[in-house]
């Protein structure tokens, strides 16, 4: 028989030890309820406030846009084919032609084949196109979409690592964040990736609390949503290699005895991921299968096939710059982005929390700080791009709430509490005037669009080609720059009746930095006099404002090299007047003026004779 428990009159009593705060009270679950609605409803009105004039503008917005145009016009087609072919079979009637149904399918099919191997980020996009259709607009629904869900994820994961005050702080830091608003308003992937990343992190705790019965299980999740975040894009290695290092840390630091979970959980954090992959290439083997039926080519990579390109095209440019770009000032690169988009305050508060978890010297606590800490680091030395920064901003964020409200529990004078209020009032006023900055005019292409569509029509050649494919569609745009006057000449008897010029001399200022000396510098310099001589023929037809050179400037004012960026940032600024606006230039005119005579600017701009099918023609010009 056990042992009776004593009455609670004979218990052993432990008296109050000296020098302990009294426990905090706990926060009632309708209060923590009500404020994480709140804060959501906040981060969303400055995710969504005017997002209905938004549309993509960097190069990398429009190439998602278009790869999820391309499936959801393709599927959509294949679906009627089959439907049609259904029918047929239903009937008995001749209805489905393989040839005219391959033909209809590649005619309605629009946008670009898929190749950089961001699946986890187009799909989305596709299937929001199934409700609304192709709007332009759609990428950066599903931005904000995931900008707020990310709110949310915070509340978890500092709730889970520091209590209820700490998950609200959390939230209410990402909430006005404006580094995050500034990504969640654009059509990247960043905030996406940041999503999944923070779901595997919650996970991953969960799996390490010792009172779970169900560690594997939620290891498992962990790798799922790490493999969620591969798909949006394959920067998930990176936070992979950190939960792969501690848990062979916490093997190797275990008792003999107890080495055995570690064969399970490495499984379980790998194989779900794995398996995830496989079934993300599946669908793409089925198309090829398909194709081969209809003995036709097939119009895109498999999965597999994009994530290796990508990593190879991407993966080799950033590592042949990196040699170039790097310099020790490019440490300072997030701190300074933090500061610029977020606020000084907010880059205090990520400063405290990184040492506030590193002094604590928790399992947990170690792990956060060496997942913000190894973003950080290594792109830096690859690639301090500034979008790269997202992850480690709501990392950031966690271990700040983490920090703040463990100085909010200790026993204070006054003084120090009305400090500490003071702070916190700060903090919050400097999030809602940077996530107020970050809500910038909407680009002006839609207007340029309808201009040309009631007039000669969508066919034109653009000087950012990327943007103007995403609005106008790619059948309508000129994928190059032209190098000579015979080249524009035979574009405009093919149909090109318009030249857009837009962000000319920023793209200029790239391509001068990025190409070396030689074949191709010189081509570019062709193009770009040739589009200089267009822009000094005449007003333009047709004007109107193209405001985001500030959004450009938010979204890569670090990119490659901090000195250089700054540099580069400081003079688009000097220049901002002269690069916001949209001008289109009538080809017909401009040919009318070189031809009539006495005009001294009637001689040809590089008159190299040209292929008049302009087959294998064109510089290819980046976006910005």
């Amino acid at each position: 028989m056990g042992r009776p428990a004593l009455p609670s009159c004979q218990r052993p009593c432990e008296g109050p030890k000296p020098n302990m705060p009294p426990s905090p009270k706990a926060i009632p679950k309708s209060l923590t309820t009500a404020a994480l609605v709140a804060l959501l409803i906040v981060g969303g009105f400055f995710r969504f406030y005017k997002l209905d004039q938004s549309g993509p503008f960097v190069s990398d917005e429009c190439d998602y846009y278009l790869e999820a145009q391309f499936l959801y016009t393709g599927l959509s087609s294949l679906a009627k084919s089959f439907e049609l072919f259904l029918k047929e079979r239903r009937t008995g009637q001749d209805l489905w032609k393989r040839q005219e149904q391959i033909e209809a399918i590649r005619q309605g099919t629009k946008g670009k084949s898929p190749w950089r191997g961001r699946i986890g980020h187009t799909y989305p996009i596709a299937l929001a196109m199934a409700f609304v259709g192709p709007d332009v607009r759609i990428g950066n629904y599903v931005s904000a979409t995931f900008g707020v869900l990310v709110v949310g994820m915070g509340f978890l994961v500092g709730r889970r690592l520091y209590g209820e005050g700490a998950g609200l702080l959390a939230a209410a830091l990402l909430s006005l964040s404006g580094f995050l608003t500034v990504y969640s308003r654009s059509a990247l992937l960043d905030v996406n990736m940041s999503f999944f990343l923070l779901a595997a992190l919650y996970a991953y705790l969960r799996s390490r609390d010792e009172s779970s019965e169900h560690p594997l299980l939620w290891l498992s999740l962990c790798s799922l949503a790490l493999g969620m975040g591969f798909l949006v894009v394959y920067r998930t290695l990176f936070p992979l290699a950190v939960f792969w290092a501690f848990e062979l840390s916490d093997a190797l630091s275990r008792r003999q005895g107890k080495t055995t979970r570690w064969p399970g959980r490495a499984a379980a954090l790998g194989l779900p991921m794995f398996f995830l992959l496989l079934l993300a290439e599946l669908p793409y083997y089925l198309g090829f299968m398909a194709c081969q039926l209809l003995s036709v080519v097939p119009p895109f990579m498999t999965y597999f096939q994009q994530v290796l390109t990508s990593i190879v095209f991407v993966g080799g440019f950033c590592l042949a710059s990196t040699s170039r770009a790097f310099e020790a000032a490019n440490f300072l690169s997030f701190p300074y982005l933090f500061g610029k988009l977020s606020g000084p305050l907010v880059t205090a508060a990520f400063l405290g929390g990184v040492l506030f978890s590193i002094r604590r010297r928790k399992r947990q606590d170690l792990l956060i700080a060496a997942l913000f800490l190894f973003d950080l680091l290594v792109y830096s030395i690859l690639q301090p791009r500034a979008r790269y920064g997202c992850f480690a901003a709501c990392l950031g964020a966690v271990m700040a709430a983490g920090f703040l409200n463990a100085l909010a529990r200790r026993p204070r004078t006054t003084g120090a509490r009305l400090a500490a209020g003071l702070f916190l009032v700060l903090l919050l006023a400097e999030g809602v005037l940077h996530a107020w900055k970050a809500i910038l005019p909407p680009p002006g292409y839609r207007e340029a669009m309808a201009y040309m569509a009631s007039h000669k029509g969508l066919k034109h050649i653009s000087s950012y080609p990327a943007a103007s494919q995403a609005y106008g569609g790619v059948e309508n745009v000129w994928p190059g720059w032209p190098e000579t006057e015979t080249e524009l000449r035979a574009l405009f008897e093919q149909g090109y009746r318009y030249v857009l010029l837009d962000f000319l001399e920023v793209i200029a200022a790239r391509f001068y930095t990025l190409v070396p000396e030689g074949e191709k510098r010189e081509r570019l310099e062709r193009s770009l006099a040739l589009l200089a001589e267009i822009r000094r023929s005449g007003p333009p037809v047709f004007e109107c404002p193209n405001p985001p050179v500030a959004y450009v400037q938010n979204i890569f004012e670090v990119n490659h090299n901090f000195s250089l960026s700054l540099e580069a940032a400081r003079k688009a600024r000097q220049n901002e007047g002269n690069i916001q606006s949209i001008d289109i230039y009538d080809l017909e005119a401009f040919f009318e003026k070189r031809a009539s005579p006495g005009d001294s600017s009637a001689a040809p701009v590089n008159p190299t004779p040209a292929d008049p099918t302009l087959e294998g023609r064109g510089v290819w010009p980046p976006g910005p």
